[in-house]
């Protein structure tokens, strides 16, 4: 007999960090992804990042037994326009993260993030890192 377990309920996503070059470009944003609950096996969970109605990256992964919470950091060449973090389930969505970016006086910024980071990370191409 197959024991079907699903991911605990998402509780809230949101976005609470942005990431600036060195220059003041915007180049990654951190969204953080709590559950209701603990996950009470290893489950996959593929997750896909829009920019308006384009893919721009898309990956799997394994969160394990215990986990509540993880950040998703997403580098890339962002513009002004809205994004989306949507999260699956074997196909099924459980959950999303939607944003926006938009101009401010003399840089893009992310609307609802208060919390800016400077790095001397680049990113010309969209890529991800996870941290439980």
């Amino acid at each position: 007999m197959y024991n079907f377990v699903p991911p605990p309920p998402i509780a809230l996503a949101w976005p609470t960090e942005a990431f600036y070059d060195t220059t003041g470009q915007l180049i990654g944003i951190r969204i953080q992804i709590d559950f209701a609950d603990e996950f009470e096996k290893n489950l996959i969970l593929t997750h896909m990042f829009y920019q308006d109605i384009s893919m721009r990256t898309e990956f799997d992964l394994e969160v394990n037994t215990g986990i509540t919470h993880y950040v998703v950091d997403i580098y890339g060449p962002y513009e002004v326009g809205d994004y989306c973090l949507k999260i699956y389930f074997g196909g099924m969505p459980i959950g999303s993260c939607p944003f926006s970016v938009v101009a401010d006086t003399s840089r893009l910024i992310v609307e609802g993030v208060s919390r800016y980071v400077t790095t001397s990370h680049t990113s010309d191409e969209w890529h991800y890192s996870v941290s439980f």
